[in-house]
């Protein structure tokens, strides 16, 4: 890198260094704005003693009865489902279970491996 080059970029680097932390400090106002922000001992009293105010309220507020809830609405009885037997629908119907052969892996099964001990 020629020594020209090099010159010139660390003059961008620090131009943009002190670009940001005068942004930064501009940004987070420091200096004369941070001192104007405390609140006064009148302004934290008040505020308190409303605070205080509030926390008392809350406190009655949690020792009150609640109001009594709404009545229930009526019931209504369910029909009884398991006295009425449902019929089976069609495609129930149409399977029956001796169709399928359960006994397929019961001893009559035979293996191929048991037929070829021809070696």
């Amino acid at each position: 890198m020629n020594r020209i080059h090099a010159l010139v970029l660390a003059l961008v680097l620090g131009v943009a260094a002190v670009a940001g932390t005068l942004a930064a400090t501009s940004t987070t106002s420091l200096g004369m704005a941070a001192t104007e922000a405390s609140p006064s001992d009148a302004e934290l009293a008040s505020r308190a003693a409303q605070l205080d105010e509030a926390e008392r309220e809350l406190r009655r507020a949690a020792k009150r009865e609640p109001p009594p809830l709404p009545p229930l609405p009526e019931r209504v009885p369910a029909p009884d489902l398991a006295a009425a037997p449902v019929p089976p629908s069609p495609a129930q119907a149409a399977i029956d279970d001796d169709d399928f052969d359960d006994d397929w892996d019961d001893d009559s099964y035979e293996s191929d491996d048991s037929e070829d001990d021809d070696d």
